[in-house]
């Protein structure tokens, strides 16, 4: 289930979304699970209140469902109330998904990026049991270990989930490459036992380029308009993320890649 690196692979940002279905929705994990064309799937995890990891993007409610509050600061029954938002801001039948609930959504033939959002307002025994939670629900999947990567801006959870539980994947988010934070990044990535590197495609190539030349794998994000598809393509990414996979694969087909699921 690892990229090729020949062809890359194709990742629905947050799911198959759109205007009617909405992000990290389990309708939107069960839209990029069925597409053939798609390779991968990636979404988000907060922890609530009491410990639960559910796949929400912001840290707080008010953007994208019916409630108001910080995740954090709220029980998953709490959670359980609140319904998503669709593209227009209209509620919709959509829970909140649990990470559980949205693995289970999303086919076994599919990789999963799993992006924890930052945990610095957690003691160190709430971020282990965090983490060990995230672990429990990956494991439960069929080849949960092999198919589900988990990638964090927050290095220090990363570098806990290394420690706590080895044989997770891990992948190694970043922002705002420069020449000088490359060689930082290289090492940090090899500390975690990794090459792949999660990045925006707003990088500069030559900084982009240079970390290819340390044997780092580029998984670049959001790539939604024609240039910034083509500039991955051009760099030959290892993951083409995105919130519009159809426009992708057009190109990846323009170019000569069939985009088979793996």
């Amino acid at each position: 289930m690892s990229p090729n690196y020949s062809t890359p692979f194709l990742t629905a940002h947050r799911g198959m979304h759109s205007k009617a279905v909405p992000e990290n929705s389990l309708s939107a994990f069960r839209l990029a699970s069925r597409d053939s064309h798609i390779d991968a799937i990636e979404l988000d995890v907060q922890i609530t209140k009491d410990g639960e990891p559910v796949v929400l993007h912001d840290a707080s409610l008010k953007r994208t469902t019916t409630g108001k509050g910080k995740i954090r600061n709220k029980t998953l029954e709490e959670i359980r109330n609140v319904r998503l938002l669709n593209g227009h801001g209209e509620a919709t039948d959509e829970p909140v998904p649990t990470l559980r609930e949205a693995l289970n959504a999303i086919s076994a033939n599919k990789h999963v990026y799993i992006e924890i959002k930052p945990m610095d307002t957690l003691d160190k025994a709430a971020r282990e049991d965090a983490l060990d939670r995230i672990v429990d629900a990956i494991e439960s999947q069929r080849q949960g270990l092999v198919r589900c990567q988990v990638i964090s801006f927050d290095h220090d959870v990363l570098r806990m989930m290394r420690q706590l539980h080895p044989a997770v994947r891990i992948g190694l988010s970043v922002d705002h490459v420069t020449k000088q934070t490359i060689d930082d990044i290289a090492s940090t990535a090899s500390q975690l036992g990794t090459r792949d590197v999660i990045t925006n495609i707003t990088t500069k190539p030559r900084h982009l380029e240079a970390m290819q030349k340390k044997g780092l794998s580029l998984h670049l994000y959001t790539c939604n308009s024609v240039e910034d598809i083509r500039k991955a393509m051009d760099l030959g990414a290892a993951s083409i993320i995105s919130d519009k996979p159809p426009k992708v694969e057009r190109m990846l087909a323009g170019r000569g890649h069939d985009a088979p699921s793996r």
